[in-house]
């Protein structure tokens, strides 16, 4: 099954019974659920950080582009690595590693620090 079908025979029909517009067509439901409808919610927030391929089969690439504009330093676009393909690019995997090392010594406390076995 390819992805627009996905969309049009499975998904749509979904969130259609879902939502308060039962006869929203596919873009409505598209542009519904992007980020850019939450862009305000995300811009800023120190707690949204955003890793995409720019290669990625499933998106749309001058939307990728125009987040990254927005978000800036909050997004990281890396040029390849397709669909969840990040694993098997080094750079990509060790940037992510890196990011989520950071924030886990941010949350640490001083008291769990104390704690950890030197």
């Amino acid at each position: 099954m390819s992805l627009a079908r996905y969309l049009e025979e499975i998904a749509l029909p979904i969130w259609r019974r879902q939502a308060t517009e039962p006869r929203a067509d596919l873009a409505t439901f598209l542009k519904r659920g992007s980020l850019a409808s939450i862009l305000d919610r995300l811009r800023g927030n120190p707690n949204v950080r955003i890793i995409h391929n720019a290669d990625d089969f499933l998106a749309d690439r001058p939307s990728l582009e125009e987040l990254k504009d927005v978000l800036g330093d909050q997004m990281t676009l890396y040029p390849y690595g397709g669909h969840l393909g990040n694993r098997w690019y080094a750079e990509n995997r060790e940037s992510v590693l890196r990011f989520f090392q950071t924030v886990s010594a941010r949350s640490t406390t001083p008291t769990e620090e104390a704690r950890r076995p030197r």
